[in-house]
């Protein structure tokens, strides 16, 4: 499957937000691999999850929930955001 289109987007979309600190990336680990990553967006106090993925062979744990629950609280936790 052809990708380049939709990694070109995100690749564009992407560069401004990093040259700026705002992009962000989460990740979930497990047996020593990624199982869950979000891009996510920091702007000011604010912080938006654009983008989640996650490793099906792990989705019977839902690994994306749980990625999601730890970033959740952490923000919580977080006086600036």
């Amino acid at each position: 499957m052809d990708h380049s289109n939709q990694t070109a987007f995100y690749r564009e979309f992407a560069r401004p937000l990093y040259d700026r600190g705002w992009l962000q990336r989460h990740t979930l680990r497990a047996e020593g691999k990624v199982i869950a990553s979000h891009m996510a967006v920091r702007i000011e106090p604010v912080l938006y999850l654009w983008k989640i993925a996650y490793d099906e062979h792990y989705s019977a744990d839902a690994p994306g929930n749980v990625l999601m629950a730890h970033t959740i609280k952490s923000a919580f936790e977080s006086s600036d955001i």
